[in-house]
């Protein structure tokens, strides 16, 4: 019987179910009894098998308590697997999302990401995050790779003209591109590791790679040109680019040089300085013939002119004098030619030089004018000039160059003119007058000539142009006048052009710029187109001369005229007779001629101005050359002047009144008192305290030296000493002392040998009140050393 149905009726049956047997006996007999109902009967016959499908029921319902226990059981254990699967992907998300989170921190800071910070631990929100970061990763990846790509490109590029190399701290190669493989000859397997010397020591100065090291040491980048030997020993230059790389330390890590291969255009620009060298060695000697061939030209035609002019002022007869006339008439219009052709010759070289000097515009055209005056007087024509009254006059720029120009104009103007005038109209351009600098004038020459056909006036300042064949035959000329005119015009920061019509006559314009000459002396010493003086003019006195020329007409010419000017002339026929005669004796002026056998004036000039004792005897340079620099090559050989041939009289005769030296002696004014002592409290006392000591030992060997050199009339030494002494007197306030130093140096640099004597007695005097006033403040530096 089933437990539980059992324990029911024990406990209805009060506790004993041995007894349910018996029971079950009785409720059969009672169910066949009489008295009982049929279903009372059936129901107590029916009772025991109640029992047993009751029994039954509790056996299944058993069973099916097992089988639902054991599923119970079964569905635990999954449910507790299950639970502890869950909790172990709910741990395993909690680890993701913070994966996540850590992740898309990292991510937001590696990609500095515009996007909010997260808010929460939200898998959606997180998913939405990482969604956008890894958006903007892959958009990173992208601007990464093309990044990349362009930096392969550049690479590339880089590579094909660069030589690029890195080395590391103990210089040995990491990377060496194509390119420094091509041109080192090395294979980059050779390379690698090894300490290949991209400029090897013995093909540059020591300098350069000390600089290099102390320019990489200090963290900069170096640059500089560098000569390279390949394997196959080949040379190459380079344009390096060595840069220093470092760490966060400082320390050094790698070195990167950048090179750019310039062999090519080294030797493109070797061979262009040996064919500038070859055009300058050409332009010297074209140079060279023009000087020689201004030379050879204009020495006899100085001869000419010069003895022509001589016989002018002899009494001639008419025809004589008609001759005459013709010849210097001739010989000036070859002279002219010459000129034409040599200043063409120059402006095409461009060695034409201008000068900047102040001059007077007035002064220039009247000077100008006066002998084209006479030649319009013989053709019987007249020659006008208009000024304006607002042009400016006193001017700074190339006076010589303005002449040319209107002696080309007008001398033509008055060559095609047969009759009627000639007429120089100058006005002022006053575009820019109002702030007073503008010295701009404006030109034109008017003539009732043969006048220009129209064809004509665009070629008419081409060279070697005129109106047509027939003009140089009749009328003469190179047809170079108005090709210089234009030129020189261009050069002085003008125009030119012509107006004309044929048989009515032609006007010529042309503008220059000058600058105003706005000193208040600007005039008032003689300031005017006359180059450097010596100081103008005294009385005419006889001059002792001597005259060094080669050429027998030039001798006989310059010693003529010297002669009729009273002057004592002493020829030598070359430089080193020259010097030999200055050697015995002094002259008051030397007319030195440049190009002379034997030695030339300026290698005898530079000789005895090397040896030359006493006051210096001025030095005119007497040449034909007309090239550019031949004025400056003078006065650096030592010359004083500078006359060029054909030698015209007057100009001759100025300079040597120039030159007249003043004979009156000057005599050195006694200073008045100065208080030493006072000066020395004014100045710094620092430099006092400095310089007192050196300058009381050395004023005695001074004062030696000064009186030694008067005795053998050593001016050179008395010039650097009184220079000196100016220069540190001043710094004691030592003003009379200071002054007699400067007053002692310009006399040694005239050659006033007598006034430096009593100047020198006069500063021995200023300076001994000096060392007085000093000992005051300085002890005397023997009584220290006791």
């Amino acid at each position: 019987m089933h437990p539980l149905l059992a324990r029911q009726l024990q406990h209805t049956l009060s506790g004993d179910p041995s007894t349910l047997a018996s029971v079950f006996v009785e409720l059969s007999r009672l169910a066949t009894s009489s008295g009982v109902s049929p279903q009372a009967a059936q129901l107590l016959s029916g009772f025991k098998p109640f029992l047993a499908g009751v029994n039954e029921a509790y056996k299944d319902h058993d069973r099916d308590l097992d089988e639902k226990t054991r599923s119970l059981q079964l569905t635990s254990i999954e449910l507790t697997h299950t639970n502890n699967r869950i909790l172990n992907e709910l741990a395993g998300r909690t680890r993701a999302i913070e994966s996540l989170r850590e992740t898309a921190n990292t991510l937001m800071q590696t990609l500095d990401s515009d996007l909010p910070p997260l808010m929460d631990d939200n898998l959606e929100s997180l998913s939405r995050l990482m969604a956008d970061l890894v958006l903007q990763r892959e958009e990173s990846q992208h601007d990464l790779q093309a990044a990349l790509i362009d930096l392969a490109n550049q690479k590339f590029a880089l590579d094909q003209h660069a030589i690029v190399s890195i080395t590391n701290v103990n210089d040995e190669i990491v990377y060496a591109n194509d390119k420094f493989c091509e041109i080192s000859g090395f294979a980059r397997t050779e390379l690698m590791g090894q300490r290949y010397q991209l400029a090897p020591s013995d093909l540059q100065p020591r300098a350069v790679f000390t600089e290099m090291a102390q320019v990489l040491a200090n963290g900069k980048v170096w640059h500089g040109e560098l000569r390279t030997r390949a394997r196959s020993g080949g040379l190459h230059y380079v344009n390096a680019t060595v840069v220093p790389l470092r760490d966060e330390s400082g320390k050094s890590t790698v070195t990167i040089a950048i090179c750019t291969d310039i062999t090519e255009q080294k030797q493109i620009s070797q061979e262009l300085r040996v064919a500038k060298e070859e055009a300058e060695a050409a332009n010297r000697s074209k140079s060279e013939f023009l000087a020689n061939m201004s030379h050879e030209i204009r020495s006899p035609m100085n001869g000419v002119i010069g003895m022509t002019e001589l016989a002018l002022d002899t009494d001639l007869t008419p025809q004589q004098r008609e001759y005459l006339e013709i010849v210097k008439s001739s010989s000036e219009s070859l002279l002219n030619v010459v000129n034409d052709i040599l200043d063409f010759s120059k402006i095409e070289a461009g060695k034409l030089v201008f000068e900047h000097i102040p001059f007077n515009l007035q002064k220039v055209i009247d000077d100008t004018l006066k002998p084209l005056s006479l030649r319009a007087q013989e053709k019987g024509i007249r020659l006008v000039c208009d000024l304006a009254a607002d042009v400016p006059q006193a001017l700074l720029g190339d006076p010589g160059r303005l002449r040319q120009v209107l002696v080309n104009l007008i001398g033509n103007a008055i060559k095609f003119t047969d009759r009627g005038d000639v007429v120089l109209r100058v006005r002022h351009l006053d575009s820019r007058r109002a702030n007073g600098t503008d010295g701009g004038v404006h030109f034109a020459i008017s003539d009732s000539g043969i006048g220009i056909p129209a064809t004509k006036l665009k070629s008419i300042f081409d060279a070697f142009s005129q109106e047509d064949g027939s003009t140089t035959r009749k009328y003469g000329g190179t047809g170079l006048g108005l090709t210089i005119s234009s030129r020189l015009v261009e050069a002085l920061g003008g125009r030119i052009w012509v107006e004309s019509e044929v048989g009515q006559g032609s006007t010529f314009h042309f503008s220059a710029q000058f600058e105003l000459d706005e000193s208040e002396t600007a005039f008032e010493e003689g300031r005017g187109v006359a180059g450097p003086g010596f100081g103008a003019p005294a009385a005419a006195q006889a001059l002792d001369v001597l005259l060094v020329e080669d050429n027998a007409v030039n001798q006989k010419l310059a010693m003529t005229l010297l002669a009729q000017w009273g002057h004592h002339v002493t020829l030598a026929e070359n430089g080193q007779l020259a010097l030999d005669v200055l050697a015995l004796r002094r002259f008051d002026v030397v007319l030195m001629d440049m190009m002379m056998p034997v030695m030339d004036g300026l290698e005898a000039t530079r000789a005895y101005r090397a040896l030359e004792r006493g006051p210096r005897i001025p030095i005119i340079a007497m040449t034909a050359n007309a090239m550019r620099g031949d004025r400056e090559r003078c006065l650096e050989a030592g010359m004083d002047g500078y006359i060029s041939k054909p030698i015209k009289t007057i100009e001759l005769k100025k300079l040597l009144l120039q030159l007249v030296p003043d004979r009156e002696p000057r005599r050195t004014p006694a200073p008045a008192f100065f208080d030493y002592a006072m000066a020395l409290q004014g100045v710094d006392q620092e430099v006092i305290g400095i310089i007192a000591e050196p300058f009381m030992e050395e004023w005695p060997r001074d004062l030696v030296k000064l009186h030694k050199a008067l005795g053998g009339g050593d001016l050179k030494t008395i010039l650097h000493v009184s220079h000196s002494l100016k220069g540190t007197l001043a710094m004691f306030g030592a003003r009379p002392a200071s002054e007699l130093a400067y007053q002692m140096e310009r006399q040694a640099h005239r050659g006033d040998a007598d006034d430096i004597a009593e100047a020198t007695q006069a500063l021995t005097r200023e300076v001994n009140q000096l060392l007085a006033a000093l000992k005051i403040v300085v002890p005397d530096p023997t009584q220290t050393l006791l």
